[in-house]
């Protein structure tokens, strides 16, 4: 009788664990989205501000953390891949069009164009584990360049020449 009560239990439990379980709240993380575009993009947040001097030259800057996976794989050496988000602020993202991957003496240079906009370019360039880049449109020139570790500063160049 013992047996057959301790058997009953068991198939019980089992049977709850298998219809409760799946309706229980977790903390899993599930992707979406979002997340799938945050990585995607080649400029990540830093969630450092930086003060830096006065420039006129600039117009506007950021720091940023910088997602080499998208460009060069675990061993340094570049992906064929064809295109890469450029979000160089909350208001200026691009579409860059990957048009030629290059092996200088150096490292590694990739130029292309901006998807849809006219009179557009870019180049990346990876010195030693380095980056530098340029990315150009009518709407204005923009520079990334390493300020110390995994930090990038992007800028965007003032056009204006200084008056006297």
């Amino acid at each position: 009788m013992r047996n057959k009560f301790i058997a009953t239990l068991f198939w019980i439990i089992i049977i709850s664990i298998l219809v409760i379980y799946p309706m229980l709240p977790t903390n899993t993380v599930k992707a979406n989205e979002n997340n799938y575009q945050l990585e995607k993009r080649f400029f990540l947040p830093s969630f450092i501000t930086q003060t830096f001097p006065k420039d006129v030259s600039i117009i506007r800057s950021r720091v940023s953390k910088i997602n080499t996976s998208l460009l060069i794989n675990e061993y340094g050496k570049p992906y064929n891949t064809k295109f890469i988000k450029l979000n160089l602020f909350g208001n200026v993202v691009y579409r860059g069009i990957i048009i030629k991957i290059e092996k200088t003496e150096f490292g590694y240079v990739w130029t292309g164009i901006l998807d849809g906009i006219p009179y557009s370019y870019f180049t990346i360039m990876k010195v030693g584990k380095l980056f530098i880049g340029n990315i150009g449109s009518p709407q204005g020139v923009y520079e990334f360049s390493n300020i110390g570790g995994s930090l990038y500063r992007i800028i965007k160049i003032n056009p204006t020449p200084p008056t006297d």
